[in-house]
């Protein structure tokens, strides 16, 4: 692979740790727009409440932190690996996950959403298909569908393309050196 001219230019630097610091910003500032622009631009799929997972995680970016000859930026969020490599989860403590298919369910637990709305939920199984449901107004509404595991892909664009992480590095990085350089011939 070949060298980008940055890295001639960063090894000229008396401490080449603050272009590496410089391109740590790039790409904290890159996944923080990436994260703020993927909430605006994606509501929850079910409606209801707004849960901004995508701003939480654009909030739990951390970094840079210089290690050595390397920079890291982490994305300290609880979920964002599931979205990234997706994968199944599996239900542990209790013998079933809720998963809410009712806007009114949808970023709650059961028990939580129970004692919020006033509404009582029962166990209902239809044609193999258990579900937690309850009767409103002579009609039945059916809030969580419950599954032993799910199995979730990938999410699109749940980080920005290699090619941008990468070109912000470069950007951050030669904001550094250029700033270096700008004073030394000042």
């Amino acid at each position: 692979m070949d060298r980008s001219p940055l890295f001639d230019l960063i090894e000229l630097l008396e401490d080449p740790a603050e272009a590496l610091m410089g391109a740590g910003n790039g790409v904290k500032a890159l996944l923080q727009s990436h994260y703020f622009e993927k909430n605006a631009a994606e509501p929850n799929r079910l409606g209801g409440k707004r849960q901004n997972f995508w701003a939480d995680v654009a909030r739990s970016v951390r970094g840079p932190v210089s290690e050595g000859a390397k920079v890291k930026v982490e994305i300290t969020h609880v979920g964002i690996r599931q979205k990234i490599e997706g994968g199944t989860i599996k239900a542990k403590r209790y013998k079933h996950l809720a998963i809410p298919i009712h806007p009114d369910a949808y970023g709650m637990f059961v028990r939580p959403f129970e004692r919020e709305t006033g509404i009582k939920l029962f166990f209902l199984e239809l044609n193999k298909n258990k579900f937690f449901a309850a009767k409103t107004e002579n009609r039945l509404t059916l809030y969580y569908v419950l599954k032993e595991q799910v199995t979730q892909k990938p999410w699109p664009g749940s980080l920005p393309e290699r090619q941008q992480i990468t070109e912000a590095a470069h950007k951050g990085a030669a904001e550094v050196v250029l700033l270096a350089v700008s004073e030394a011939s000042a």
